[in-house]
């Protein structure tokens, strides 16, 4: 409850209609919270779960005054007087404000007050539409019992409010008769009893012109020297104020002129993270054209081979194996036909068909390759120089 008395001192719930906001750093961060937390709903049903906090599972309130869950309470009626929420947002809250105000501590009952009497205020030209006769007689049950907890909370907290008021009229007011009383002492003369007391001789030594003269020389001379003390302390105080505010500025320039420095080194820092990223995607450029220029020149010396190369044997040779592969392509289907029409068994006739297919396979892998190296042995040589030659441009 600490903390929320000294939120209540920093930022009370009611503000007069000519009070100024606070300047002070606190109630700044306090609003900003107090903003935040209303805006995020999320945030909002926290803090309506705070508020109740001494509410048990089964909506009863069974917790002592002294309960630490009325901390958490306090704090969150607190939230809710400060955000002035809608009717509609605490509407779960709000049946248990009456027994809040009944059974709690003396901050509960005055903070639930205040919230019912807020929400009462914002509802002063509310209508209730379309309700039945016992909807009607509830919301009457409980706007009675709201307006009473209000009254009480009200009436409590003015009487705390008139007893602390006299307690400080009554405190004050005997500050006043002491310092009087003291004014009145410092007024009144200093009464000397005649006779043979100790002041005989102060005032015989008093009426005497020399021991006057004297005793002021004796002043004179005393007052001299803690004067002169007392100024050399202060031309030593004056100097010592002059350099450390010298020192001061020297070190705020300093200061400034590192953070200028540092946003200097800063700014060379992203421009250096730049140029790295240049140069590593200028590298990879270069690294990708030096890559597609060992290919064209591979290509163009493939070219140049093919150029002085004389294909016309290795075609008939290559088209000879392509006549072979056909061939031996037609031996194996008709041996595959033979298979599937003998009356062999069934797993002879499997291991016969996959030995073929393993086969057949194996020569048209073949046959593939030898279309390749067909298709570039049946080059044209000028159009194979001609190639190269473009490509070494």
């Amino acid at each position: 409850t600490g903390l929320v008395e000294d939120l209540v001192v920093t930022l009370p719930a009611f503000c007069g209609a000519g009070a100024e906001p606070s300047v002070d750093d606190d109630a700044k961060s306090a609003e900003a919270f107090l903003a935040a937390t209303g805006r995020n709903e999320r945030s909002f049903a926290r803090v309506l779960l705070c508020a109740r906090a001494p509410v048990d599972s089964d909506d009863t309130l069974s917790c002592h005054a002294d309960d630490s869950r009325w901390s958490s309470c306090a704090f969150a009626l607190w939230c809710l007087v400060k955000m002035r929420p809608k009717s509609s947002r605490v509407k779960k809250l709000r049946p248990f404000l009456p027994e809040f105000a009944h059974s709690g501590p003396p901050r509960v009952r005055w903070l639930t007050g205040e919230l019912l009497l807020q929400l009462h205020a914002e509802e002063k030209t509310a209508k209730v539409k379309d309700a039945t006769d016992e909807e009607d007689g509830a919301l009457v049950n409980a706007v009675s019992q709201e307006r009473q907890a209000v009254e009480a909370a009200m009436s409590e907290q003015i009487d705390h409010s008139m007893k602390q008021l006299a307690g400080r009229l009554q405190e004050s007011k005997s500050v006043a008769q002491q310092q009087q009383h003291l004014v009145q002492e410092r007024r009144s003369p200093l009464s000397v009893a005649a006779g043979d007391g100790w002041n005989v001789p102060l005032d015989t030594a008093l009426h005497s012109a020399k021991a006057l003269e004297d005793l002021s020389e004796a002043l004179s001379r005393d007052a001299s020297g803690p004067e002169a003390d007392l100024d050399r302390a202060l031309a030593g105080v004056e100097e010592l104020e002059g350099a450390y505010h010298s020192r001061l500025m020297e070190c705020r320039q300093l200061e400034e002129a590192y953070q200028q420095q540092s946003s200097i080194l800063e700014q060379c820092s992203n421009e250096m993270q730049e140029a790295d990223q240049k140069v590593s995607e200028m590298r990879r450029r270069i690294s990708d054209m030096e890559r597609d220029l060992s290919a064209t020149q591979r290509e163009a010396q493939q070219q140049r081979t093919l150029a002085s190369m004389d294909l016309g044997a290795a075609r008939n040779q290559l088209q000879a194996e392509m006549e072979q592969i056909d061939k031996r392509l037609t031996t194996l289907r008709e041996r595959a036909q033979q298979v599937q029409t003998s009356e062999a068994e069934a797993v002879k006739q499997t291991e016969a068909m996959a030995q073929l297919k393993e086969e057949a396979a194996k020569l048209k892998k073949r046959r593939g390759d030898v279309q390749q190296e067909l298709q570039k042995a049946d080059v044209d040589p000028e159009a194979a120089q001609s190639n190269a030659a473009r490509m070494e441009e």
